[in-house]
């Protein structure tokens, strides 16, 4: 990263929430075969959610993407998002690594000049010569979960008290009342 001017590494490095991201997490972010999905939100909090296939972790502590098209909503919501610091959230999925996490992470820069927009401009011109981005948003992770089930369930088991004791007891699915098995009287 030491070809990002200083003045855009100074709030991802300055940013108090973020947090840094494992090899693994960063490996699976720059992995062309992983899926990488960005979630944005309106004014009114109404989720956006978008494929972007040219992104990569910059190192540990920085994501950056290529927004391709110049006032679109995710470019709107990013915009309003940074504005008002709110985070945004990035969810990978690797099929052949069975990786998947979601990044929570804030907007801290908007490239459309320099060296790192040079090298991501020529990543999108490598597979749509025709393309026009409109720039590159410079993420700063703030927190990271590894969605696998295996995963999910053991922070579960830690989290809630004697969970593991519960769903022995219960069997491996629960067992609902009657009430809950009825049809539902509003179909």
């Amino acid at each position: 990263m030491n070809d990002i001017p200083a003045e855009v590494l100074k709030p991802v490095r300055d940013d108090i929430g973020s947090c840094s991201l494992s090899q693994e997490v960063m490996d699976t972010i720059n992995d062309p075969k992983t899926l990488k999905v960005l979630s944005t939100t309106d004014e009114d909090g109404n989720p956006h959610t978008v494929y972007k296939s040219f992104m990569k972790a910059l190192d540990d502590r920085a994501i950056i993407y290529v927004e391709m098209i110049y006032r679109s909503n995710t470019y709107k919501n990013m915009l309003r998002n940074k504005w008002a610091n709110k985070s945004v959230s990035i969810t990978t999925w690797n099929p052949e690594k069975m990786t998947s996490y979601q990044i929570k992470a804030a907007p801290v820069a908007y490239l459309q000049n320099g060296p790192l927009w040079t090298e991501m401009i020529q990543m999108v011109w490598s597979m749509f010569p025709e393309a026009t981005p409109a720039g590159a948003w410079v993420l700063a992770p703030k927190e990271v979960i590894n969605e696998l089930y295996h995963a999910r369930q053991e922070e579960e088991d830690n989290r809630i008290l004697h969970s593991k004791l519960w769903r022995q007891y219960f069997g491996k699915q629960p067992k609902y009342p009657d009430i809950f098995l009825k049809k539902s009287p509003f179909k």
